[in-house]
Protein backbone atom coordinates (compact mmCIF):
# COMPACT_ATOMS: atom_id res chain seq x y z
CA UNK A 1 0.00 0.00 0.00
CA UNK A 2 0.94 3.40 -0.65
CA UNK A 3 3.00 5.05 2.49
CA UNK A 4 0.57 8.90 1.76
CA UNK A 5 -2.43 6.52 1.52
CA UNK A 6 -1.66 4.22 5.03
CA UNK A 7 -0.46 7.99 5.84
CA UNK A 8 -3.80 9.79 5.28
CA UNK A 9 -5.90 6.79 6.91
CA UNK A 10 -4.03 6.47 10.05
CA UNK A 11 -4.42 10.32 10.66
CA UNK A 12 -8.16 10.13 9.79
CA UNK A 13 -8.18 6.82 12.54
CA UNK A 14 -6.17 9.48 14.66
CA UNK A 15 -8.96 11.80 14.53
CA UNK A 16 -11.64 9.78 15.09
CA UNK A 17 -9.56 7.96 18.33
CA UNK A 18 -9.32 11.96 19.83
CA UNK A 19 -13.02 12.75 19.34
CA UNK A 20 -13.91 9.22 21.10
CA UNK A 21 -11.81 10.07 23.89
CA UNK A 22 -14.50 12.02 25.96
CA UNK A 23 -16.66 9.27 25.53
CA UNK A 24 -13.67 6.83 27.07
CA UNK A 25 -13.12 9.18 29.93
CA UNK A 26 -17.06 9.36 31.52
CA UNK A 27 -17.22 4.69 30.70
CA UNK A 28 -19.69 5.35 27.90
CA UNK A 29 -17.11 3.55 24.92
CA UNK A 30 -17.80 0.01 25.22
CA UNK A 31 -16.67 -2.96 22.47
CA UNK A 32 -14.49 -2.99 19.46
CA UNK A 33 -14.11 1.10 19.89
CA UNK A 34 -13.23 0.91 23.64
CA UNK A 35 -10.57 -1.56 22.58
CA UNK A 36 -9.50 0.05 19.60
CA UNK A 37 -9.00 3.76 21.79
CA UNK A 38 -7.36 1.51 24.47
CA UNK A 39 -5.00 -0.01 21.78
CA UNK A 40 -4.13 3.57 20.45
CA UNK A 41 -3.74 5.13 23.39
CA UNK A 42 -0.88 2.44 24.29
CA UNK A 43 1.20 4.03 21.24
CA UNK A 44 0.36 7.62 21.21
CA UNK A 45 1.53 10.52 23.74
CA UNK A 46 -0.60 12.63 22.42
CA UNK A 47 -4.28 10.91 23.35
CA UNK A 48 -2.77 10.29 26.70
CA UNK A 49 -1.83 13.84 27.50
CA UNK A 50 -5.48 14.81 26.33
CA UNK A 51 -6.96 12.02 28.59
CA UNK A 52 -5.23 13.18 31.43
CA UNK A 53 -6.56 16.87 30.49
CA UNK A 54 -9.98 15.57 30.21
CA UNK A 55 -9.71 13.47 33.49
CA UNK A 56 -9.09 16.45 35.29
CA UNK A 57 -11.71 18.30 33.55
CA UNK A 58 -13.97 15.76 34.81
CA UNK A 59 -12.38 15.89 38.58
CA UNK A 60 -12.76 19.10 38.60
CA UNK A 61 -16.82 19.06 37.45
CA UNK A 62 -18.04 16.10 40.12
CA UNK A 63 -15.57 18.31 42.77
CA UNK A 64 -17.86 21.14 42.06
CA UNK A 65 -20.99 19.47 41.71
CA UNK A 66 -20.48 17.87 45.34
CA UNK A 67 -19.54 21.28 46.36
CA UNK A 68 -22.74 22.74 45.25
CA UNK A 69 -25.18 19.81 46.71
CA UNK A 70 -25.02 21.82 50.53
CA UNK A 71 -27.33 20.39 52.94
CA UNK A 72 -27.07 22.64 56.31
CA UNK A 73 -25.60 21.05 59.59
CA UNK A 74 -27.71 20.44 62.58
CA UNK A 75 -26.40 23.70 64.47
CA UNK A 76 -27.38 25.48 61.56
CA UNK A 77 -30.95 24.24 61.72
CA UNK A 78 -31.02 24.44 65.08
CA UNK A 79 -30.40 28.11 64.87
CA UNK A 80 -33.19 28.57 62.95
CA UNK A 81 -35.58 26.07 64.96
CA UNK A 82 -34.80 28.11 67.91
CA UNK A 83 -35.72 31.96 65.54
CA UNK A 84 -38.85 29.94 64.74
CA UNK A 85 -39.36 29.63 68.66
CA UNK A 86 -38.54 33.22 69.54
CA UNK A 87 -41.41 34.58 67.03
CA UNK A 88 -44.17 32.20 67.78
CA UNK A 89 -43.20 33.18 71.67
CA UNK A 90 -43.36 36.88 70.76
CA UNK A 91 -46.26 36.43 69.03
CA UNK A 92 -48.07 34.57 71.60
CA UNK A 93 -47.51 37.61 74.52
CA UNK A 94 -49.02 40.31 72.15
CA UNK A 95 -52.04 37.90 71.76
CA UNK A 96 -52.12 37.72 75.79
CA UNK A 97 -51.28 41.44 76.49
CA UNK A 98 -54.28 41.55 73.91
CA UNK A 99 -56.34 39.55 75.39
CA UNK A 100 -55.35 40.83 79.21
CA UNK A 101 -56.72 44.10 78.29
CA UNK A 102 -60.25 43.32 76.84
CA UNK A 103 -60.61 40.91 80.01
CA UNK A 104 -59.50 43.56 81.97
CA UNK A 105 -62.44 45.75 80.15
CA UNK A 106 -64.99 43.06 80.36
CA UNK A 107 -63.88 42.97 84.09
CA UNK A 108 -64.81 46.31 84.39
CA UNK A 109 -68.06 45.77 83.21
CA UNK A 110 -69.16 42.57 84.82
CA UNK A 111 -67.71 44.79 88.15
CA UNK A 112 -70.25 47.75 86.97
CA UNK A 113 -73.14 45.87 86.57
CA UNK A 114 -72.81 43.91 89.82
CA UNK A 115 -72.32 46.77 92.03
CA UNK A 116 -75.13 48.10 93.84
CA UNK A 117 -78.07 50.02 91.66
CA UNK A 118 -77.30 53.51 93.64
CA UNK A 119 -73.75 53.05 92.80
CA UNK A 120 -74.64 52.47 89.34
CA UNK A 121 -77.14 55.36 89.47
CA UNK A 122 -74.06 58.09 90.97
CA UNK A 123 -71.56 56.95 87.80
CA UNK A 124 -74.59 57.03 85.39
CA UNK A 125 -75.08 60.84 86.75
CA UNK A 126 -71.86 61.59 86.98
CA UNK A 127 -71.02 60.69 83.34
CA UNK A 128 -73.71 62.67 81.88
CA UNK A 129 -72.44 65.69 84.40
CA UNK A 130 -68.77 65.54 81.97
CA UNK A 131 -71.18 65.59 79.54
CA UNK A 132 -72.80 68.64 80.24
CA UNK A 133 -70.05 71.17 81.08
CA UNK A 134 -68.03 69.48 77.95
CA UNK A 135 -71.03 70.54 75.72
CA UNK A 136 -71.27 73.94 78.11
CA UNK A 137 -67.45 74.84 77.64
CA UNK A 138 -67.75 74.20 73.78
CA UNK A 139 -70.13 76.51 73.67
CA UNK A 140 -68.81 78.90 75.91
CA UNK A 141 -65.42 79.48 73.45
CA UNK A 142 -66.15 82.23 71.39
CA UNK A 143 -66.48 81.69 67.44
CA UNK A 144 -63.10 82.62 65.97
CA UNK A 145 -65.03 83.71 62.94
CA UNK A 146 -66.82 86.39 65.22
CA UNK A 147 -63.77 87.76 66.39
CA UNK A 148 -63.70 91.91 65.41
CA UNK A 149 -59.70 92.21 63.72
CA UNK A 150 -58.93 96.34 63.76
CA UNK A 151 -56.87 97.36 61.39
CA UNK A 152 -55.04 100.59 60.71
CA UNK A 153 -58.37 102.44 59.98
CA UNK A 154 -60.62 101.30 62.47
CA UNK A 155 -59.68 104.10 65.19
CA UNK A 156 -63.08 106.11 64.82
CA UNK A 157 -61.76 108.50 62.78
CA UNK A 158 -63.78 111.53 61.73
CA UNK A 159 -64.66 111.13 57.83
CA UNK A 160 -65.26 114.48 56.02
CA UNK A 161 -66.79 113.22 52.61
CA UNK A 162 -66.39 116.51 51.11
CA UNK A 163 -62.52 116.07 51.30
CA UNK A 164 -60.92 114.72 49.11
CA UNK A 165 -60.09 110.58 48.71
CA UNK A 166 -57.46 108.37 47.41
CA UNK A 167 -57.16 105.12 46.97
CA UNK A 168 -53.67 103.63 47.68
CA UNK A 169 -51.67 100.61 47.67
CA UNK A 170 -48.53 100.61 50.11
CA UNK A 171 -45.48 98.16 49.35
CA UNK A 172 -45.74 94.99 51.47
CA UNK A 173 -42.52 96.41 53.52
CA UNK A 174 -44.12 99.68 54.71
CA UNK A 175 -43.38 100.05 58.17
CA UNK A 176 -46.33 101.50 60.44
CA UNK A 177 -43.74 104.56 61.21
CA UNK A 178 -43.34 105.28 57.66
CA UNK A 179 -46.80 105.05 56.94
CA UNK A 180 -47.04 107.65 59.80
CA UNK A 181 -44.85 110.00 58.49
CA UNK A 182 -45.85 109.81 54.55
CA UNK A 183 -49.79 110.86 56.28
CA UNK A 184 -48.36 113.64 57.83
CA UNK A 185 -46.17 115.06 55.08
CA UNK A 186 -49.67 115.14 52.85
CA UNK A 187 -51.74 116.29 55.69
CA UNK A 188 -54.07 113.21 55.45
CA UNK A 189 -55.56 110.56 57.24
CA UNK A 190 -56.36 106.71 56.59
CA UNK A 191 -60.25 106.09 57.06
CA UNK A 192 -60.69 102.69 54.99
CA UNK A 193 -58.84 99.40 54.39
CA UNK A 194 -57.02 97.35 53.96
CA UNK A 195 -59.72 95.40 51.53
CA UNK A 196 -58.78 91.88 50.63
CA UNK A 197 -56.43 92.98 47.61
CA UNK A 198 -54.60 95.20 50.41
CA UNK A 199 -55.92 98.48 49.39
CA UNK A 200 -56.12 101.78 51.45
CA UNK A 201 -58.25 104.62 51.55
CA UNK A 202 -56.70 108.08 52.74
CA UNK A 203 -59.11 111.27 53.07
CA UNK A 204 -56.87 114.60 52.66
CA UNK A 205 -57.46 117.23 55.72
CA UNK A 206 -58.26 120.06 53.38
CA UNK A 207 -60.24 120.67 50.52
CA UNK A 208 -57.75 122.68 48.86
CA UNK A 209 -55.03 120.58 48.89
CA UNK A 210 -52.94 120.61 45.77
CA UNK A 211 -53.71 117.11 44.62
CA UNK A 212 -51.50 117.33 41.55
CA UNK A 213 -48.70 117.61 44.19
CA UNK A 214 -49.88 115.19 47.09
CA UNK A 215 -50.32 112.18 43.69
CA UNK A 216 -46.77 113.04 42.38
CA UNK A 217 -45.14 112.73 46.63
CA UNK A 218 -46.82 109.60 46.97
CA UNK A 219 -46.13 108.57 43.26
CA UNK A 220 -42.62 109.25 43.95
CA UNK A 221 -42.09 107.45 47.23
CA UNK A 222 -40.83 103.94 47.23
CA UNK A 223 -43.01 102.43 49.57
CA UNK A 224 -45.90 103.48 47.59
CA UNK A 225 -46.86 101.00 44.53
CA UNK A 226 -50.37 102.42 42.98
CA UNK A 227 -52.47 106.32 43.89
CA UNK A 228 -55.11 107.68 42.63
CA UNK A 229 -57.96 110.11 43.54
CA UNK A 230 -61.44 109.25 44.31
CA UNK A 231 -63.28 112.28 44.63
Amino acid sequence: MDKSIQTEISEEMHVQIVMSLPLYVNGTLAGAEYQSVKAHLAQCKTCQQEIATLQKLEAAIQHQETKTDWQPGPAHLQSIFNKIDASEQTLAQANEKSMSIWQTVRNGFSAFLEAPAALRWTVVAQSALVVVLSVALVAWIPDASQTNFQTYSSEGLPVNTDNPHIRIVFSETMQLSELSSLLADISATLVEGPSPLGVFTIQLNSDHADLAEILSTLRQNEQVDFAEIIN
